[in-house]
């Protein structure tokens, strides 16, 4: 089955100045208008990043980490004028914008700040014995130089900063582009660093904001001076990223999106089908159904589907969609004017196909024109052909696909090319034996597996189509660095005889001997007593000699 993401690849941007209003999805309003930099005002702001790296890189480990304290202080200081910007310019719900941007964002500083000095300072490595007897090896983390972080604009403040975060730690400089949906949030984010950057007396330089459409984007992956791009987006243009970045041996990250499913197993009916029906209309239609990991179909047993039904239908008609900034609300418009179309049209092929819809009502009175609010909406009876099905759906809309056998319903979800996020309600053992079987990367089990994105301890990741590289957990943050390895000879100022390695020209005979006993007995229950003898019986023997 092929998931399309209708999207236009940034190859295919032309280089023309662009300027764009960006509206409140909630009201209409206009917020404020923008202009895309000039290439050579891009190409600049790289440059100075490169620059301010490689002083930034030299600064104590302790420096750089009371950046980012300061950092996550001025987070907690400034949350409600951050949150009140993400509603404005996303439209989500206020209690959404606490929940999973402004703490997914703190949690990300937090594990940074207490793992960054394991993960990024010097520290010795286990040194050999036997023939590489009297060395010492430490790894060391060397900072890869600028990198370009290009975020979303479904979660513009908690998405993107597990990248600034980990990479700034390392000692990298940062190029932050921002969506063109949500520049506001860009810049405050991008305020943040800059001014705990200035605070703690660094140089700002080592932070650059360039706010703009595709273009700017294009222009950060292509650059040479840019030795990393670390994206979260659509298929499309994360394809390109990848194929314009390997051509470089430029490493990216990219998270591409999913069509994640929510199985229903026979034996939820034996447990609690209230609470997965509930899993499942949370994981679909928080933020308005914009999520990369949200619950994108619902599998559900013949069986169980007149039960199901009605446990969706009550639910569906208490949800309350309306201005964001009301309490009572629970979800808001999509993004934009262009979203509402894809939406509209998504469901349109669906009536075509004969499709069962139902929708929550928008409880919102002067609605005008330019509000972008999409009822939640549910769909039976949906041919495989559907776009719901075939494309990745943005949006408040879920399909139900109704399955015979539970080997079916596995079969159809590792069918889809894409392999973030998959769900399994039922019972425990049930469930996680089907998890056995399912190619995803975050497997729930009786739960949401989007939840794991804001445990930024975690690693977070796709499989197949959504896209390669680890975000978050230790793994994400020694994605920043290149590994370095030091071995050094101890006491080589001081002991002539520890200079002569058994490998050089002119002294391996003398050594066969313990080579071959350390060959011949390396993982016996005793091989680690005769090699040191075997070698020291070498250095004995090799001791008064001049060869090469």
């Amino acid at each position: 089955m092929t998931i399309l993401h209708q999207e236009v690849p940034l190859s295919s941007i032309k280089t023309e100045t662009v300027e764009w209003i960006k509206y409140n999805p909630a009201t209409g309003e206009a917020l404020a208008t923008y202009h895309n930099p000039t290439a050579e005002a891009v190409a600049q702001q790289i440059t100075l990043a490169q620059q301010a790296q490689v002083v930034w890189a030299t600064l104590p480990f302790n420096q750089r980490l009371q950046v980012l304290k300061y950092v996550e202080q001025l987070l907690v200081e400034r949350a409600d004028t951050l949150a009140l910007t993400i509603s404005q310019e996303v439209g989500k719900p206020l209690a959404e914008a606490y929940q999973s941007d402004l703490l997914s964002a703190r949690l990300a500083l937090t594990h940074a700040i207490k793992q960054g000095k394991r993960l990024f300072e010097p520290h010795a490595l286990n040194w050999h014995k036997g023939l590489l007897f009297g060395r010492s090896f430490t790894q060391r983390t060397v900072a890869k130089g600028v990198i370009a972080v290009i975020s979303p604009w479904n979660y513009p403040i908690g998405t993107p900063m597990s990248g600034l975060a980990g990479a700034l730690l390392a000692g990298n400089a940062i190029v932050f582009k921002p969506s063109e949906k949500t520049p506001a949030c860009g810049i405050q984010l991008a305020q943040l660093f800059t001014d705990a950057l200035v605070a703690c007396g660094c140089s700002s330089a080592v932070f650059q904001l360039v706010n703009g459409t595709g273009v700017v984007g294009k222009q950060l992956v292509e650059s040479s001076q840019v030795k990393m791009v670390f994206f979260t987006g659509s298929q499309a243009v994360g394809r390109w990223i990848h194929t314009t970045c390997a051509a470089q041996n430029k490493p990216c990250t990219l998270e591409l999106g999913g069509s994640d499913p929510l199985i229903i197993l026979p034996s939820a009916a034996q447990t609690d089908l209230d609470a997965a029906v509930s899993y499942a209309l949370w994981g679909r239609f928080s933020n308005a159904g914009q999520t990369c990991a949200a619950v994108k179909r619902l599998l559900v047993p013949q069986a169980l589907l007149p039960q199901v039904q009605a446990l969706l239908l009550d639910k569906l008609a208490q949800l309350q969609v309306g201005n964001p900034l009301d309490s009572t609300t629970h979800m808001g418009p999509v993004i934009d004017a262009q979203q509402l179309i894809q939406l509209q049209a998504q469901l349109a092929d669906a009536q075509a196909l004969g499709v069962t819809i139902f929708q929550a009502t928008i409880r919102m009175e002067n609605q005008s024109i330019h509000q972008t609010f999409f009822p939640p909406t549910v769909l039976w009876n949906v041919p495989p052909q559907a776009t719901v099905l075939t494309q990745e759906v943005f949006g408040p809309i879920l399909p139900i696909v109704t399955y015979e056998t539970v080997d079916e319903a596995i079969a159809h979800c590792n069918a889809l090319p894409y392999g973030l996020t998959a769900n399994v309600f039922g019972t425990t053992a049930e469930a996680k034996a089907v998890a056995t079987y399912l190619q995803y990367a975050h497997i729930g089990i009786n739960d949401v597996a989007m939840c794991h994105y804001p445990l930024t301890a975690l690693p977070w990741h796709g499989w197949k189509e959504s896209g390669p590289g680890i975000r978050n957990g230790d793994v994400g943050l020694h994605q920043f660095v290149d590994i370095q390895i030091v071995g050094e000879t101890i006491g080589y100022d001081w002991y002539a005889f520890l200079r002569k390695a058994p490998w050089l020209f002119g002294q391996q005979g003398q050594c066969s001997v313990g080579t071959k006993a350390l060959f011949t007995t390396m993982g016996g229950a005793s091989w680690w007593k005769l090699p040191p003898w075997a070698f020291f019986r070498y250095l004995w023997s090799s001791r008064s000699s001049n060869k090469l």
